[in-house]
């Protein structure tokens, strides 16, 4: 093999400068190093030498040299040689030869056949590439490298732990493997109080950079999970988390590797903006997530980062921020007591899957298939994203002529327990919202309650002005008391066994639907703004996406019956109740779905809405009359001539948009209409706005009257008239 004919240059300089993560660079255990002497002379014989990239075949092996200082090494494969990049060529003192020993220990996609001495030999196995993975360009094409061309550290796939390219800058100035120092630490005994609790979860963090202190650049404060673990859980509790639940913790992070080797190339997609897909994992797989998360392993998913884990690469980076962080370590170090009640929920969730796989006989955490009688269940994460017809709001709603939905409203009673219903989840753009921080209100309680939904902030960039996320088989682990500042868990909630039809669909039925709302007490925001035309159109269009539902969704209830939901965006982000009340009345009429609405005790809005609905109904009310009416509510109030700059993000649905033809009517008959709101491919997608400009909308500010109508009682004033 010509050094001129098949080594990178730029990559060779690459390893030689930031070392290699081969066994050799690395150290090879005296078990590797037997098995390459071992299984070189065979290999060389039965693999085929790699073809140049020029198509002739590679020179025969070199012999076998006699000088005595080498020693072993002369039968030791070269592993630049197995990449393709060795430069030496014919002058290399290590063997050419082609075998699973000869590259570094990447995440594997197949376990190897275990074969005796008279069997044929195994053929080599297919690995990760790590020059295409690292460089997005190996010098073969994917049909002649022997490895895998796919980048587990890519835009479109999940940055787990135990990739070759989690990797970390060591004192030499070598990258070095962060998963071989996880697995290590994970492997050691068992812990035996908060003390050494802390360090574990300290030492499991990747190195700083050369000058930087760990506890500058990782949240390395975990007072409150020692408050929990220590103060909070008996004494009896405690021990069981050290012995038992912990074990199981650890143990599931070691077999996150084999738990995903079935997927494609062993990657996990990413669910991007503007672009509509689902995921689906089993429960274990899930678990396995979460438990790295609780152990703070996810690169570049901590509430602060270092840039080191980035390899340089501002694109990455930037991808990355998109993202939420996963990594437990910024709850455990928020001083506060909701924080501690969230710990203590998130516990309850490994602690009820330790009891659950300890009963089906599933010890230490084994994956194995399921003992009988029991199902593979799944979770489930889909991105729905509206087409670009609807950033004309107007022809969407103003026009249409179906009339209003059925809706129950009541004053008792929470969102979750609406079984069988598409339940509402008030989120946040980031899935999950302030769980893993200070937050403590609806979703980030919801989130505690449920953990699995945190799978949704593992795989989904943030959410723009027309998306929404369906949600689907996160069942609930935890009881709750209170709210914000009085949130407390109040114990373990028993999960029932699927029942026959869950088991055969293998999905739990419980669909949650996040859809985020525009905060207006926030930066230039007032809440009189909400009541702006184009404020009242993304709401409407946000609700809109996550009422219309998903063909890729599994469960028939995210896109058909009825919605629970509440009172949408209010309290701490400044929504008004009654206006968004219609305003997901609205939404829901268009797409033909019953609301099931919680005031959360607020008897004052079922009355009010009670007599607002008697009026529509008497005056047979379309969903373009009432559209209609409500965005002209800022019309009854006094406006004082200042104008107002709203600056949004131009991903925004409210952006200017392609003028689209008109729509003269839409009616009952019209499921056309709707059904091209719903973009179900990528290539429609592909011209949305990602500028990441500014867009300015004018409107007015008004002064408030003494006492202004409320939007119930304008609503109930124009249909009386």
């Amino acid at each position: 093999m010509g050094g001129s004919a098949s080594y990178h240059p730029k990559l060779t300089t690459f390893w030689k400068k930031e070392g290699d993560l081969s066994s050799e660079g690395r150290g090879a255990t005296p078990g590797e190093k037997r098995a390459r002497e071992s299984s070189a002379a065979t290999m060389a014989s039965t693999v085929p030498p790699r073809s140049t990239s020029s198509g002739a075949p590679a020179p025969s092996l070199p012999p076998v040299r006699e000088d005595g200082d080498i020693g072993q090494r002369e039968r030791v494969p070269c592993s630049y040689y197995a990449n393709g990049s060795c430069r030496n060529g014919d002058r290399c003192r290590y063997l050419h030869a082609q075998h699973p020993t000869a590259v570094p220990r990447p995440r594997e996609a197949a376990r190897p056949t275990m074969t005796s001495s008279a069997s044929p030999p195994v053929a080599a196995l297919r690995t990760q590439c790590r020059y295409y993975a690292s460089f997005g360009g190996c010098k073969l094409a994917a049909g002649t490298c022997p490895d895998l061309h796919y980048n587990d550290f890519g835009f479109g796939v999940l940055h787990v732990p135990w990739s070759m390219q989690n990797t970390f800058t060591g004192p030499t100035g070598k990258r070095l493997s962060h998963w071989h120092l996880i697995s290590d630490q994970l492997c050691e005994s068992n812990l035996l109080n908060s003390s050494e609790l802390t360090e574990f979860l300290v030492d499991l963090l990747p190195p700083p950079p050369s000058g930087a202190m760990k506890h500058k650049v990782f949240p390395t404060d975990f007072q409150e999970l020692v408050t929990v673990v220590d103060d909070i859980m008996s004494a009896t509790e405690s021990s069981h988390f050290f012995h038992h639940v912990l074990p199981f913790i650890k143990n599931m992070c070691l077999r996150c590797p084999s738990l995903f080797s079935s997927l494609p190339d062993g990657a996990i997609p990413i669910l991007r903006q503007g672009v509509p897909g689902a995921v689906r994992l089993t429960e274990v797989q899930v678990l396995g997530l979460l438990s790295c998360s609780f152990l703070c392993l996810f690169p570049g998913r901590h509430r602060t980062f270092s840039d080191d884990q980035f390899l340089g690469n501002p694109e990455l980076k930037k991808h990355v921020s998109k993202l939420g962080f996963v990594n437990f370590g910024s709850l455990f170090g928020f001083h506060q007591p909701q924080a501690q009640q969230k710990i203590r929920c998130f516990i309850s969730y490994f602690e009820t899957q330790y009891q659950r796989r300890k009963e089906l006989g599933l010890e230490g955490g084994d994956t194995s298939a399921p003992t009988a009688g029991s199902s593979v269940m799944h979770i489930e994460i889909v991105r729905t994203v509206l087409g670009l017809e609807c950033s004309n709001a107007d022809n969407v709603f103003s026009l249409s002529k179906r009339p209003l939905s059925p809706v129950t409203i009541t004053a008792t009673g929470t969102i979750e327990d609406a079984d069988g219903l598409l339940q509402a989840d008030f989120a946040n753009h980031v899935p999950g919202g302030g769980v893993l921080s200070r937050g403590c209100v609806q979703e980030e309680i919801r989130f505690a309650i449920c953990p699995e939904l945190l799978l949704s902030r593992l795989l989904c960039e943030s959410l723009r002005d027309n998306e929404a996320l369906i949600m689907n088989g996160a069942a609930t682990f935890s009881k709750y008391t209170g709210y914000a500042s009085t949130f407390q868990f109040a114990g373990h909630h028993v999960v029932p066994r699927p029942t026959a039809e869950e088991a055969s669909r293998g999905i739990r039925n419980i669909s949650v639907v996040a859809f985020d709302a525009v905060n207006y007490c926030q930066g230039n925001f007032q809440p009189v703004h909400q009541y702006l035309v184009p404020w009242q159109q993304r709401d409407m269009l946000k609700a809109l996406a996550a009422f219309a539902g998903n063909r890729l969704s599994t469960l028939p209830s995210a896109s058909s019956g009825a919605i629970a939901t509440g009172n949408w965006g209010c309290g701490a982000f400044g929504g008004d109740v009654q206006l968004k009340l219609v305003q997901q009345w609205i939404a829901a009429s268009l797409v033909n779905r019953p609301l099931r609405y919680f005031t959360f005790s607020n008897e004052v809005l079922c009355s009010e809405f009670a007599e607002l609905e008697k009026v529509l109904r008497a005056k047979h009310c379309t969903v373009g009359d009432l559209y209609r009416t409500v965005v002209m509510y800022i019309s009854s109030r006094t406006v004082i001539g200042e104008e107002l700059t709203l600056q949004r993000r131009a991903s925004s649905t409210v952006a200017a948009a392609p003028p689209v033809p008109l729509v003269t009517t839409i009616d009952d008959n019209d499921d056309a209409v709707l059904e091209d709101l719903l973009v179900l491919d990528e290539e429609a997608t592909e011209d949305y706005l990602e500028t990441g400009e500014e867009l300015q909308v004018v409107g007015r500010v008004v002064s408030m009257r003494a006492r202004p109508q409320t939007v119930m009682e304008y609503l109930t004033s124009q249909f009386t008239a």
